[in-house]
Parts: structure tokens; sequence; C-alpha cells
């Protein structure tokens, strides 16, 4: 299977980021649902393009295989565990920014309706994990693995961390990044990160 090399990740990640940074002021005037889906949308779109052009095998690129239930249930106990972890980095990091008087915005929306929870679940819950865990998880983690998996562990939580754009929650979201790059690593399947994401979400 040919490897994405690092530079051609790097330049797909500047370039998603730049697409997402240059959409910010539609998605700013959209709501919630729909800004989710135009910004995963772009998300998805550079690395579906360049996989395609290299002629790159999908399924072996981004890991795409049945890491069985075991692995499964284990990495969702995982994310629960650090979920505590990352909700306290938050908290600090969010005192320090109040204290400075900047505390974070509200990120979803009031639900008032189960209609309106499955679609807050399925769009701001499965759909951004599948999206996030196929790019970083996927895509950047297979090009950086080449410097090792420490590394590339490493190295692509922070990418994550920061393409959040968010002061706030940049600790608490790179430290996420790092434990599914991890799990994503030990299953050797994207659907581990998924898992991890999605519960992460909830």
């Amino acid at each position: 299977m040919g490897r994405p090399s690092i530079r051609h990740a790097n330049k797909i990640y500047l370039t998603t980021l730049l697409l997402v940074l240059l959409s910010t002021p539609i998605i700013q005037r959209l709501d919630f649902y729909h800004s989710v889906l135009l910004a995963e949308g772009l998300l998805l779109l550079p690395t579906v393009i360049y996989a395609y052009g290299a002629r790159m095998n999908l399924r072996q690129l981004l890991r795409i295989q049945w890491p069985g239930w075991q692995l499964l249930a284990l990495s969702s106990l995982a994310a629960v565990f650090c979920y505590v972890i990352a909700t306290c980095i938050t908290a600090s990091t969010w005192m320090i920014f109040a204290r400075l008087g900047s505390a974070p915005p509200m990120l979803l929306p009031p639900i008032d309706t189960p209609q309106e929870l499955g679609v807050t679940i399925l769009v701001g819950g499965l759909l951004a994990s599948v999206a996030e865990e196929i790019f970083f998880r996927g895509y950047l983690l297979r090009a950086y693995e080449k410097l090792g998996s420490l590394p590339a562990v490493i190295l692509v939580g922070l990418l994550f961390g920061i393409f959040h754009l968010s002061l706030h929650s940049l600790v608490s979201t790179a430290f996420l990044g790092i434990i599914m790059g991890y799990l994503v690593f030990r299953t050797d399947s994207v659907l581990a990160g998924i898992i991890a994401h999605f519960t992460n979400n909830l």
C-alpha cells in the first residue's frame, strides 16, 4: 500500500484548515446542525480527493476494518475515563480564561424535543466523530507513523487540538486526540477511534 508522505499530509491539513477558516463567516450564519455538516464536509473533501487522485486503497489507508466487539467496548470505556480527565483540564482552563474575562461560548443549541436530541446525536455526535477520525486518525496518522508510533500519535493529537481553533479547549482536545490515536494504533482500526470519539461527544 502506498502511504501518503508527511509533506503531502501537511499540505492537506493546512488546506483543510484554510477552507474552514475561509468558510467561518458562512458557518457562523448557519444553525448548529448545518454548520457541523459544512465543517465536516470540508474536513473530508480534500482527503477523499487526494486519496482517489493518488489511487490509494481507502480501506487500508484509513484503517477501515472491524476490530471486534471487545476492543470497541474497551475503546468506549477508555473514552469515558479520559473524558473525566479532559473535563478537569477544560474546567481548569475555563477558570483561567474566566479570570481574564474571556469565558468559552456555548457550543450546543438548547434541546427541547426528542427529535432535536436525535439530530444532535446524529450530526454533532456521530457525523463529527466519523469525519474527524477518518481525517486525523485515518489519513494523518497513516502519514506520520513513518516517524514511529509514539511521535505520530502525539503530533497528530496536537494537530487535532489546534484544528479546533479554541484556546479554551486546546489542551483537553489534544489530550483526547492523543488517546484516540493510541487506541487506533493498538487496534489497527479507525473504528476504535470513532467509537471513542462518539462516546466522548455524547
